[in-house]
């Protein structure tokens, strides 16, 4: 299994309540996401994809060394590791 196939497939796994759970978060979250990164001067397009895009990307981030800022978020470090 390649990485950047393994945060699909969790997500894949995650039952539908997960998932709403998710959605919710990521609801309540995304925008102070964005204003973290126009005051960082960073472009926000990759927070523009569905749940499943930035919950893979956040995956990923999670369990990285160098974790981008753009998905680095600690409301959703704390789901992902909860799952």
């Amino acid at each position: 299994m390649t990485q950047r196939k393994k945060p699909h497939q969790v997500y894949a796994y995650l039952n539908h309540d997960l998932k709403a759970k998710w959605a919710k978060l990521l609801k309540q979250t995304i925008d102070e996401q964005k204003e973290k990164l126009k005051q960082a001067n960073r472009s926000i397009d990759a927070l523009n994809q569905n749940e499943e895009e930035i919950f893979c990307m956040a995956y990923a981030s999670t369990y990285t060394n160098h974790a981008p800022i753009i998905f680095h978020n600690k409301e959703w470090e704390k789901f992902i590791k909860t799952i």
